[in-house]
């Protein structure tokens, strides 16, 4: 196939413009501020092996090389962290499509809404597809700001032992990384502020729980992973509490359509796919505050 061949059916700068995701990624919390390390020579196409698989249950993306894997280091007050880039891949291939844009586009928006779940679930961990650590995680993290606590106690009963916990917790943050908050909760911990609400009106735990708290607005309550990967956190039932002022995104390149093309000797079209990593750096004590509860 030439090269002039595979341009005709190369529709990855409109499939990328056009693209909604249809779910809303946990890191997008933390793009404002964010950190891009990506440089010109990321997608050197001659440094990315794509592996074809032909089902979207088979689209799960795989870091590409240790050749492409840099590591930038940098100073965060007196520490010096780093943060790992690499890229991940994957090729979908499917037989019996013409090779027109409406279908690649159908391929590529259902393959990246897959890859934006498995980019979330690695930004959430830390971890790559192989389940190495590679990076600081939302909640799993060696970072020495990073704050995680575990206790023997179970989750409160009742919504005024769940507001104890949260000012509790939210004296020790303050000190340290005062302003908004975010609140992220799963497990007994979401089930409990869910039953709260249903049992109560909206505005009642509001005031109850949200107004009464300095710092804590209501839409910055998530007692659900929006994305369901509820299972990748570390700990059955638990919270973290967010200072995003306090925390810095660090990435080098979102989930997209890397390239797309036709096969016309197997008479498939395929699509491939690239992102990169992400890292979360704490940029001050208790920055991210985890609790896991024994229940």
């Amino acid at each position: 196939m030439s090269d002039h061949f595979t341009q005709q059916y190369d529709f990855a700068r409109e499939i990328n413009s056009n693209y909604i995701p249809s779910i809303v990624s946990l890191y997008s919390l933390f793009e404002s501020g964010a950190v891009n390390e990506s440089s010109a020579n990321d997608l050197e196409q001659q440094r990315i092996k794509f592996r074809s698989v032909t089902t979207l249950g088979e689209v799960i993306a795989a870091p590409v090389s240790e050749q492409s894997t840099e590591i930038n280091r940098f100073k965060s007050g007196s520490q010096t962290k780093d943060y790992v880039k690499y890229l991940n891949a994957i090729s979908w291939q499917y037989k019996g499509l013409a090779p027109t844009y409406e279908n690649f586009a159908t391929i590529s928006q259902q393959a990246l809404n897959k890859l934006k779940l498995q980019e979330d679930k690695e930004f959430i961990t830390g971890r790559d597809s192989y389940g190495t650590q590679r990076n600081n995680g939302l909640l799993v993290s060696s970072d020495p700001d990073f704050t995680a606590v575990a206790v023997t106690t179970p989750v409160p009963t009742t919504l005024a032992g769940l507001k104890t916990e949260f000012e509790t917790a939210l004296d020790v943050i303050n000190e340290t990384a005062p302003g908004e908050k975010y609140i992220l909760a799963w497990g007994a911990v979401k089930t409990a502020l869910n039953t709260f609400a249903s049992e109560q009106s909206t505005q009642d735990i509001k005031n109850i729980l949200v107004n009464s708290i300095d710092g804590i607005t209501f839409p910055r309550i998530l007692t659900n992973f929006t994305n369901g990967i509820e299972s990748t956190v570390t700990g059955d039932n638990g919270g973290v509490i967010i200072s995003p002022n306090a925390v810095r995104m660090h990435y080098c390149r979102a989930a997209q359509v890397f390239n797309t093309g036709y096969d016309s000797k197997n008479l498939e079209i395929y699509a491939n796919f690239v992102y990169g990593s992400r890292s979360l750096e704490v940029l001050a004590k208790n920055g991210i505050y985890k609790k896991i509860f024994n229940n």
